[in-house]
């Protein structure tokens, strides 16, 4: 008799845990994947895009506001050259600009044969004293018998600022972007006006996005680039990363690759993160905004989330266990009452 009894409150555990205790941890492991599921593939597909996204408008409004003030110049330029007032142009160009170093270091002139009519240096300090930029590719793209009506030069230490040119820096404030406008002259031929515009206010950017990461969404690791089409590293909000190329090659690939999208990659000294890149598409420019953070921040809600509702499910089983341990003695005990009265009266 005891062994029936001893089966038959067995049974009655097996039935309380295969109809409520397990559905119930299997419901929960289905909605932490979910959940997981949803939240890393918003982290994917819709914050850190966004986020890119807004970057690299930020530096595409910058280039287009760039482009805007040196068209206006360059008509100003040919009118002040016709009209021999180019003195009164220089100082209309200080007093607008003069005070916004980081936004335009320099602005040159220089006439049909290249010669240098008036340098202002607009960034605080004295550009080198250059005669003539007929050497230059820029100049002769906008000086010829077609000229192109702009050129730009892509991010450089400017031989018109710096003696050492062609020398490597880890510093945003070496670096410049170049703007030129063919500008008509009195001879009928084309000259150019040429402004350099601070590499900083490109920096800021990256900078600005790598500190809303780490201080408003909490991602304490993240980062962000400026790469060139090749995977060369333009800008980083790691200084040290400068004159650097996109790694691991799988990144690389995958950036210089697509016009956009996310990515993964294996650090061996930070482990795995996530890259959301999308390309500044202005001015012709093809260079790719950047932003990463390692996945175990990316990811740090959802799993975190995981790990408690498991330890909270695994908490309910336990009890439900033990509720359904404890109803079990309570249905087998008149059973056993039953079963030694029956013993005594055999």
């Amino acid at each position: 008799m005891d062994v029936r009894i001893n089966s038959l409150t067995t049974r009655f555990l097996l039935a309380l845990l295969l109809s409520t205790a397990l559905p119930f941890l299997a419901f929960g492991l289905y909605v932490s994947q979910v959940v997981r599921d949803r939240e890393e593939q918003q982290a994917v597909s819709v914050y850190l895009p966004g986020w890119a996204d807004e970057a690299a408008r930020k530096i595409a409004d910058r280039l287009e506001y760039a482009w805007r003030v040196g068209w206006i110049l360059a008509k100003q330029a040919e009118k002040r050259i016709a009209d021999d007032e180019l003195d009164e142009f220089e100082e209309h160009v200080n007093s607008l600009y003069g005070a916004v170093g980081q936004d335009f270091e320099l602005v040159v002139i220089a006439d049909s044969q290249g010669k240098v009519l008036r340098t202002m240096g607009l960034w605080g300090g004295r550009p080198l004293s250059i005669e003539s930029v007929a050497e230059y590719e820029w100049f002769k793209e906008l000086s010829g018998d077609v000229p192109a009506p702009e050129a730009w030069v892509d991010r450089h230490i400017s031989p018109l600022l710096h003696l050492n040119s062609q020398r490597q820096s880890r510093d945003p404030a070496d670096y410049s972007l170049g703007l030129g406008f063919a500008v008509q002259m009195p001879d009928e031929g084309y000259g150019a006006l040429y402004i350099l515009l601070g590499w900083p206010q490109i920096q800021d950017v990256l900078d600005d996005s790598a500190t809303f990461l780490r201080d408003d969404a909490n991602f304490a690791n993240a980062s962000a680039f400026l790469a060139g089409p090749n995977g060369n590293l333009l800008g980083h909000s790691d200084r040290g990363r400068y004159g650097e190329t996109l790694s691991p090659p799988g990144l690389l690939s995958e950036v210089s690759g697509s016009q956009s999208g996310f990515a993964r990659f294996a650090s061996e000294a930070t482990g795995e993160h996530g890259v959301a890149f999308t390309t500044v598409t202005t001015m012709g420019y093809e260079w790719r905004v950047g932003l990463h953070a390692p996945t175990s921040e990316l990811f740090r809600v959802s799993r975190e989330f995981g790990r408690s509702l498991m330890f909270v499910m695994s908490m309910i089983g336990v009890l439900m266990v033990g509720l359904a341990l404890r109803s079990s003695r309570a249905l087998v005990r008149p059973l056993r009452r039953l079963s030694d009265a029956t013993r005594q009266v055999a």
